[in-house]
């Protein structure tokens, strides 16, 4: 088949046309490439993450009017897969239940999914002169829990960027993330706003948005870990995001928006972690999420405030629970 015919054949038919006759062909080239390509990516079992999350305000009922103690539990499952020496990914699959009485959720003793992550982490280069070391990460995040849903969210995609210096038993880092979603309407119907582990993009779409869905956004974290032992070690980040929500007015001859279209907030937490055993990891952490504006407008406490949370990790890895189940630790 020549150039010119192929351009005559598109002439006649139309482009439309032609990708409908030939679409079902590359879908099924596409299937069996990428089915190849899978077989060669080299799978991990990963680990599960087990969290245990409760607001400070759990323990005081003198510490807010609106009192309302807020217990959560999650489960991940986080298989790892190998592209290449230098590049690998992740996955993330989770379940949620809330052993409080939830704002958030129709019934009690719900059981909610979380979004579903896909994480690609790859090396970008060094800085020799100032011992950087710099890496890249790109996810994907797909709205299967019901929160997402009501936001009327189709995807979210971050984009991050890390810079790390080590020294002997003390690492300083820098991550900075770009992100982004897209929604099928510029309003959700969830309006209230979730107490949980808020260190992640996961869920910075509750900071504080009113009625109107975040775009995109940007998350600035400095974090230090100083290594105490060959099982201890103690973390720390301070982190600051800015979130732009949808304009309020997007059609001509409509009066222009009033207020301000972002949303800012800070982040901050300190934990220790303790390895027991290889592959076995338990942190226990405070944490702090402080949006701009309290609900009644004014400025939001800092380090201290209706959002600040303790949580309690456990991770386990193949290595370890195969040590477990052999009786050994």
């Amino acid at each position: 088949i020549t150039v010119g015919a192929y351009r005559q054949f598109i002439a006649r038919h139309g482009c439309f046309s032609v990708l409908n006759r030939i679409g079902p062909f590359l879908f099924l080239v596409f299937g069996i490439c990428a089915s190849e390509r899978l077989r060669a990516i080299e799978w991990s079992t990963g680990q599960v993450i087990v969290r245990n999350l409760a607001s400070i305000g759990s323990f005081n009922p003198e510490l807010d009017q609106t009192y309302n103690p807020n217990w959560i539990s999650w489960l991940f499952y986080e298989p790892t897969f190998s592209l290449s020496e230098s590049v690998s990914g992740s996955l993330r699959l989770g379940l949620s239940r809330v052993w409080t009485r939830a704002d958030d959720r129709n019934q009690a003793n719900e059981i909610w999914w979380t979004d579903p992550q896909g994480t690609l982490q790859y090396p970008i280069g060094e800085l020799e002169y100032l011992g950087l070391n710099i890496s890249g990460s790109s996810s994907l995040l797909l709205p299967l829990s019901p929160a997402s849903k009501a936001a009327t969210m189709r995807f979210s995609f971050v984009q991050g960027i890390l810079a790390r210096r080590t020294w002997r038993n003390l690492s300083l880092s820098y991550l900075g993330q770009v992100l982004g979603w897209h929604h099928q309407y510029r309003t959700g119907s969830y309006e209230s706003p979730r107490i949980e582990r808020c260190a992640d993009p996961s869920c910075v779409r509750f900071n504080h948005t009113g009625l109107r869905n975040p775009s995109w956004g940007h998350n600035h974290t400095a974090s230090l870990s100083w290594t105490l032992s060959d099982t201890l070690s103690l973390n720390a980040f301070l982190g600051a995001g800015v979130l732009q929500v949808y304009p309020l007015t997007s059609f001509e001859d409509l009066p222009e928006d009033t207020g301000s279209d972002y949303r800012y907030s800070t982040t901050s937490g300190i934990g220790l972690s303790w390895q027991f055993t290889k592959g076995c990891t338990t942190r226990i952490a405070a944490e702090n999420l402080a949006n701009q504006l309290r609900p009644n407008g004014n400025h939001q406490t800092l380090f201290f405030n209706r959002y600040a949370y303790v949580l309690v990790d456990l991770s386990v890895s193949e290595d370890c629970a195969q040590r477990l189940t052999k009786g050994g630790i």
